[in-house]
Protein backbone atom coordinates (compact mmCIF):
# COMPACT_ATOMS: atom_id res chain seq x y z
CA UNK A 1 0.00 0.00 0.00
CA UNK A 2 1.94 3.66 -1.24
CA UNK A 3 0.40 6.82 0.15
CA UNK A 4 -0.27 9.66 -2.75
CA UNK A 5 -1.32 13.28 -2.82
CA UNK A 6 -2.35 15.74 -5.77
CA UNK A 7 -2.10 13.72 -8.30
CA UNK A 8 -4.78 14.90 -11.08
CA UNK A 9 -2.32 14.90 -13.87
CA UNK A 10 -1.56 11.37 -13.67
CA UNK A 11 -4.31 9.99 -15.62
CA UNK A 12 -4.12 5.87 -14.26
CA UNK A 13 -4.65 7.09 -11.02
CA UNK A 14 -7.06 10.04 -11.67
CA UNK A 15 -9.10 7.58 -13.66
CA UNK A 16 -9.04 4.75 -10.42
CA UNK A 17 -9.81 7.97 -8.69
CA UNK A 18 -12.99 8.36 -10.80
CA UNK A 19 -13.53 5.03 -10.48
CA UNK A 20 -14.09 4.70 -6.68
CA UNK A 21 -16.20 8.16 -6.54
CA UNK A 22 -18.79 6.88 -9.54
CA UNK A 23 -19.12 3.45 -7.38
CA UNK A 24 -19.24 5.13 -3.96
CA UNK A 25 -20.85 8.56 -4.42
CA UNK A 26 -21.92 8.37 -8.15
CA UNK A 27 -20.70 11.40 -9.17
CA UNK A 28 -17.54 12.05 -11.68
CA UNK A 29 -14.87 13.86 -12.32
CA UNK A 30 -13.34 13.43 -15.32
CA UNK A 31 -15.53 16.07 -17.39
CA UNK A 32 -14.21 18.76 -14.71
CA UNK A 33 -10.93 18.11 -15.40
CA UNK A 34 -10.73 18.20 -18.88
CA UNK A 35 -12.57 21.98 -18.83
CA UNK A 36 -10.07 22.54 -16.49
CA UNK A 37 -11.87 23.46 -13.46
CA UNK A 38 -10.26 20.47 -11.19
CA UNK A 39 -7.49 23.21 -10.11
CA UNK A 40 -4.70 23.43 -7.28
CA UNK A 41 -7.31 23.73 -4.48
CA UNK A 42 -8.76 20.59 -5.01
CA UNK A 43 -6.09 17.73 -3.50
CA UNK A 44 -6.76 14.10 -3.24
CA UNK A 45 -4.96 12.62 -0.35
CA UNK A 46 -5.38 8.42 -1.28
CA UNK A 47 -3.40 5.27 -0.34
CA UNK A 48 -3.39 2.92 -3.70
CA UNK A 49 -2.38 -0.20 -4.00
CA UNK A 50 -1.14 -1.19 -7.63
CA UNK A 51 -1.94 2.36 -9.53
CA UNK A 52 -5.80 1.32 -8.08
CA UNK A 53 -6.81 4.07 -5.44
CA UNK A 54 -8.29 2.39 -2.54
CA UNK A 55 -9.11 4.71 0.26
CA UNK A 56 -9.56 8.75 -0.09
CA UNK A 57 -9.84 11.97 1.76
CA UNK A 58 -10.20 15.16 -0.50
CA UNK A 59 -8.85 18.52 0.52
CA UNK A 60 -10.72 22.11 -0.54
CA UNK A 61 -8.39 24.91 0.44
CA UNK A 62 -10.72 28.11 0.06
CA UNK A 63 -11.38 31.09 2.57
CA UNK A 64 -14.64 31.60 4.83
CA UNK A 65 -15.94 35.39 5.40
CA UNK A 66 -17.10 35.04 8.57
CA UNK A 67 -18.86 38.29 10.79
CA UNK A 68 -16.37 40.50 8.58
CA UNK A 69 -13.09 38.42 9.10
CA UNK A 70 -11.82 35.99 6.65
CA UNK A 71 -10.52 32.80 7.89
CA UNK A 72 -8.52 30.48 5.90
CA UNK A 73 -10.36 27.05 6.10
CA UNK A 74 -10.10 23.42 4.45
CA UNK A 75 -13.20 21.59 3.29
CA UNK A 76 -12.73 17.86 3.64
CA UNK A 77 -14.65 15.89 1.11
CA UNK A 78 -15.06 12.73 -1.11
CA UNK A 79 -14.72 10.29 2.26
CA UNK A 80 -14.00 6.96 0.29
CA UNK A 81 -12.70 3.78 0.91
CA UNK A 82 -12.86 0.54 -1.48
CA UNK A 83 -15.44 -2.06 0.14
CA UNK A 84 -12.42 -4.67 0.32
CA UNK A 85 -10.06 -2.11 2.67
CA UNK A 86 -13.19 -0.70 4.69
CA UNK A 87 -12.80 -0.93 8.20
CA UNK A 88 -8.84 -0.77 8.53
CA UNK A 89 -8.45 3.13 9.59
CA UNK A 90 -7.35 4.45 6.41
CA UNK A 91 -9.80 7.40 6.41
CA UNK A 92 -8.58 7.83 10.07
CA UNK A 93 -4.89 7.56 8.43
CA UNK A 94 -5.49 10.14 5.38
CA UNK A 95 -7.35 12.34 7.98
CA UNK A 96 -4.29 12.46 10.31
CA UNK A 97 -2.33 13.04 7.24
CA UNK A 98 -4.56 16.64 6.30
CA UNK A 99 -3.98 17.55 9.77
CA UNK A 100 0.10 17.28 9.82
CA UNK A 101 0.22 19.50 6.29
CA UNK A 102 -2.75 22.13 7.44
CA UNK A 103 -2.98 22.46 11.34
CA UNK A 104 -0.57 25.40 11.13
CA UNK A 105 -1.80 26.82 7.95
CA UNK A 106 -5.94 27.34 8.63
CA UNK A 107 -8.28 28.41 10.94
CA UNK A 108 -10.48 25.61 10.65
CA UNK A 109 -11.88 22.04 9.05
CA UNK A 110 -15.08 21.13 7.76
CA UNK A 111 -16.98 18.64 6.21
CA UNK A 112 -20.84 17.65 5.23
CA UNK A 113 -21.26 14.01 6.42
CA UNK A 114 -24.47 11.79 6.05
CA UNK A 115 -26.48 9.93 8.31
CA UNK A 116 -24.31 6.90 8.17
CA UNK A 117 -21.16 8.40 9.31
CA UNK A 118 -22.24 11.11 12.08
CA UNK A 119 -20.46 9.47 14.64
CA UNK A 120 -17.14 8.99 13.12
CA UNK A 121 -15.63 12.75 12.59
CA UNK A 122 -16.62 13.66 16.68
CA UNK A 123 -13.12 11.22 17.03
CA UNK A 124 -11.91 13.86 15.45
CA UNK A 125 -12.58 16.77 17.31
CA UNK A 126 -15.39 17.66 14.80
CA UNK A 127 -18.42 19.05 16.58
CA UNK A 128 -22.14 19.29 14.52
CA UNK A 129 -23.15 22.45 13.62
CA UNK A 130 -26.82 23.69 12.97
CA UNK A 131 -27.65 25.67 9.34
CA UNK A 132 -30.89 27.27 8.73
CA UNK A 133 -32.33 28.31 5.03
CA UNK A 134 -33.70 32.07 4.69
CA UNK A 135 -37.01 32.71 3.19
CA UNK A 136 -39.72 35.80 2.57
CA UNK A 137 -42.62 36.06 0.63
CA UNK A 138 -41.95 37.47 -2.40
CA UNK A 139 -42.87 41.09 -4.36
CA UNK A 140 -45.94 40.85 -6.30
CA UNK A 141 -44.95 43.40 -8.91
CA UNK A 142 -44.08 42.68 -12.24
CA UNK A 143 -39.79 41.94 -13.15
CA UNK A 144 -38.36 44.91 -15.20
CA UNK A 145 -37.11 42.35 -17.27
CA UNK A 146 -37.53 38.17 -18.04
CA UNK A 147 -34.42 36.20 -17.10
CA UNK A 148 -32.38 34.74 -19.64
CA UNK A 149 -31.37 31.24 -19.42
CA UNK A 150 -27.58 30.41 -19.48
CA UNK A 151 -26.63 27.42 -22.24
CA UNK A 152 -23.59 25.87 -20.06
CA UNK A 153 -21.70 25.74 -23.45
CA UNK A 154 -22.42 29.55 -25.09
CA UNK A 155 -22.38 31.17 -22.13
CA UNK A 156 -19.44 29.15 -20.45
CA UNK A 157 -16.48 32.39 -20.54
CA UNK A 158 -19.91 34.46 -18.78
CA UNK A 159 -19.76 32.09 -15.79
CA UNK A 160 -16.04 31.86 -15.53
CA UNK A 161 -15.97 35.86 -15.49
CA UNK A 162 -18.50 36.35 -12.78
CA UNK A 163 -17.27 33.32 -10.75
CA UNK A 164 -13.55 34.35 -10.51
CA UNK A 165 -14.74 38.22 -10.44
CA UNK A 166 -17.94 38.02 -8.21
CA UNK A 167 -18.19 40.22 -5.13
CA UNK A 168 -19.53 38.30 -1.62
CA UNK A 169 -22.95 39.65 -1.18
CA UNK A 170 -22.91 38.61 2.73
CA UNK A 171 -20.76 39.68 5.38
CA UNK A 172 -22.18 37.13 7.75
CA UNK A 173 -20.62 34.10 6.18
CA UNK A 174 -20.31 33.77 2.75
CA UNK A 175 -17.19 31.63 0.37
CA UNK A 176 -14.19 32.97 -1.24
CA UNK A 177 -11.63 31.19 -3.88
CA UNK A 178 -14.36 28.23 -4.68
CA UNK A 179 -14.77 29.13 -8.87
CA UNK A 180 -13.44 25.17 -9.42
CA UNK A 181 -16.49 23.71 -6.82
CA UNK A 182 -18.88 26.20 -8.34
CA UNK A 183 -18.23 25.16 -11.60
CA UNK A 184 -18.92 20.96 -10.56
CA UNK A 185 -21.97 22.37 -9.29
CA UNK A 186 -22.58 23.95 -12.24
CA UNK A 187 -21.75 20.68 -14.84
CA UNK A 188 -23.36 18.21 -12.54
CA UNK A 189 -25.98 19.66 -10.22
CA UNK A 190 -27.35 22.47 -11.63
CA UNK A 191 -26.63 22.81 -15.65
CA UNK A 192 -30.82 23.32 -16.51
CA UNK A 193 -30.90 26.20 -13.33
CA UNK A 194 -28.83 28.76 -14.44
CA UNK A 195 -29.96 32.32 -15.58
CA UNK A 196 -29.02 35.63 -16.15
CA UNK A 197 -31.00 38.57 -14.59
CA UNK A 198 -30.19 41.85 -16.73
CA UNK A 199 -31.75 44.65 -14.28
CA UNK A 200 -29.09 43.36 -11.48
CA UNK A 201 -26.51 42.22 -13.51
CA UNK A 202 -26.73 38.66 -12.02
CA UNK A 203 -26.31 35.54 -12.63
CA UNK A 204 -29.00 33.47 -10.71
CA UNK A 205 -29.54 29.79 -10.15
CA UNK A 206 -32.60 28.55 -8.87
CA UNK A 207 -35.44 25.84 -8.76
CA UNK A 208 -39.00 26.37 -8.62
CA UNK A 209 -40.46 23.59 -6.19
CA UNK A 210 -44.34 23.69 -5.19
CA UNK A 211 -44.76 27.23 -5.93
CA UNK A 212 -41.64 28.22 -3.70
CA UNK A 213 -38.36 29.96 -5.40
CA UNK A 214 -35.64 27.97 -4.42
CA UNK A 215 -32.34 30.15 -5.01
CA UNK A 216 -28.96 28.33 -4.65
CA UNK A 217 -27.19 31.35 -5.38
CA UNK A 218 -26.88 35.01 -6.44
CA UNK A 219 -23.35 35.89 -7.98
CA UNK A 220 -22.61 39.24 -9.29
CA UNK A 221 -19.48 41.51 -9.75
CA UNK A 222 -20.92 44.42 -8.16
CA UNK A 223 -22.29 45.23 -4.64
CA UNK A 224 -26.22 43.83 -5.02
CA UNK A 225 -28.79 44.28 -2.44
CA UNK A 226 -30.12 40.84 -2.92
CA UNK A 227 -33.59 42.49 -3.37
CA UNK A 228 -33.23 43.45 -6.85
CA UNK A 229 -32.51 40.17 -8.06
CA UNK A 230 -35.01 38.27 -5.71
CA UNK A 231 -37.64 41.35 -7.70
CA UNK A 232 -36.62 39.22 -10.93
CA UNK A 233 -38.40 36.73 -9.38
CA UNK A 234 -41.61 38.09 -8.32
CA UNK A 235 -43.81 36.21 -10.79
CA UNK A 236 -42.31 32.82 -10.46
CA UNK A 237 -43.77 31.59 -7.19
CA UNK A 238 -45.11 32.91 -3.83
CA UNK A 239 -41.66 32.17 -1.46
CA UNK A 240 -38.14 32.45 -2.42
CA UNK A 241 -35.87 30.67 0.36
CA UNK A 242 -32.64 31.32 0.04
CA UNK A 243 -29.46 28.35 0.51
CA UNK A 244 -26.84 30.33 1.24
CA UNK A 245 -26.74 33.51 4.08
CA UNK A 246 -28.29 37.08 3.00
CA UNK A 247 -25.81 39.93 4.96
CA UNK A 248 -29.30 40.79 6.33
CA UNK A 249 -30.69 37.49 7.85
CA UNK A 250 -32.44 39.25 10.62
CA UNK A 251 -34.69 40.49 7.12
CA UNK A 252 -35.94 36.75 6.62
CA UNK A 253 -37.71 33.84 8.07
CA UNK A 254 -35.68 31.31 9.37
CA UNK A 255 -35.42 27.41 9.00
CA UNK A 256 -33.41 25.01 10.60
CA UNK A 257 -32.06 22.48 8.49
CA UNK A 258 -33.46 19.26 10.05
CA UNK A 259 -32.07 16.55 7.42
CA UNK A 260 -29.82 13.94 8.71
CA UNK A 261 -27.61 13.99 5.44
CA UNK A 262 -25.58 16.86 4.65
CA UNK A 263 -25.02 17.69 8.51
CA UNK A 264 -22.32 20.29 8.79
CA UNK A 265 -19.26 19.22 11.41
CA UNK A 266 -16.73 22.21 12.01
CA UNK A 267 -13.13 22.03 13.51
CA UNK A 268 -11.15 24.96 14.65
CA UNK A 269 -7.47 25.35 15.37
CA UNK A 270 -8.41 29.15 16.76
CA UNK A 271 -11.40 31.41 18.27
CA UNK A 272 -13.85 31.56 16.09
CA UNK A 273 -17.89 31.98 16.76
CA UNK A 274 -19.83 31.42 13.91
CA UNK A 275 -23.17 33.39 13.16
CA UNK A 276 -26.51 32.65 15.17
CA UNK A 277 -28.15 31.36 12.07
CA UNK A 278 -26.01 30.95 8.25
CA UNK A 279 -26.30 28.37 5.45
CA UNK A 280 -23.08 27.47 4.09
CA UNK A 281 -23.86 28.17 0.28
CA UNK A 282 -24.89 25.08 -1.75
CA UNK A 283 -22.80 26.16 -4.62
CA UNK A 284 -19.30 25.82 -2.95
CA UNK A 285 -20.18 22.64 -0.81
CA UNK A 286 -18.08 19.49 -1.50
Amino acid sequence: MEYIKNYKDQMTLRHSFNDLASSTFGIQFEEWYKRGFWNERYIPYSFIVKNKVIANVSVNELTLLINGKLKKAVQIGTVMTDHQYRNKGLSRALLEKVFEDYDKQVDLYYLFANHTVLDFYTRFGFSRRKEHLFSKKLPTEQPDKMLRKINLEKDIHLLEDYCTNRKQQSQTFSSLHTEGINFFHFLHVFSNDLYYDDSSESILIFKVIDSNIHLFDCISKREVALDEPIQALSMLGENVYLHFTPDQPDDYRVHPIDSTDDVLFVKTTSPIELPRYFKHPVTSQA
